[in-house]
């Protein structure tokens, strides 16, 4: 990553890379929207500026440990659930899209059994929520 400069070039680098590992290219993309705190079209209006050094040295290292296996959530220590962010860590479980199918489910059930004020509780997820 020597010669890049700015963000798309990282990407292009990143995608490269990550195809060649067998790893899904658009982690690229998601890792360097949490190395820069933007999303959508934010993301995008900053794809022509340059990276600083310290940049390209966190997203190399983080390209390199997604390459390695370690998910996409733990690199950038949060996770989204059911509309929500927390932090999250090698300690905890990452939040799966399926539990909140479950999620949906169980309010659906409640609702239709008429439950008034249901007593729900996580137990040992090890979950910080911070939004």
């Amino acid at each position: 990553m020597k010669d890049v400069t700015y963000v798309y070039e990282a990407l292009n680098w990143a995608s490269s890379f990550l195809e060649s590992k067998e790893k899904e290219p658009r982690a690229a993309v998601w890792i360097m929207e949490d190395l820069l705190g933007v999303e959508g079209i934010e993301f995008q209006l900053k794809r022509r500026e340059e990276l600083r050094e310290d940049q390209k040295t966190s997203y190399q290292a983080a390209i390199e440990r997604f390459s390695a296996g370690e998910p996409v959530q733990y690199i950038s220590g949060q996770a989204s659930f059911y509309g929500r962010k927390f932090n999250v860590n090698e300690h905890v479980l990452i939040p799966r899209p399926e539990t909140e199918e479950l999620i949906e489910l169980a309010l659906k059930l409640m609702q239709e059994k008429d439950f008034r004020a249901p007593k729900i509780a996580t137990l040992l997820l090890g979950v910080e929520r911070f939004q």
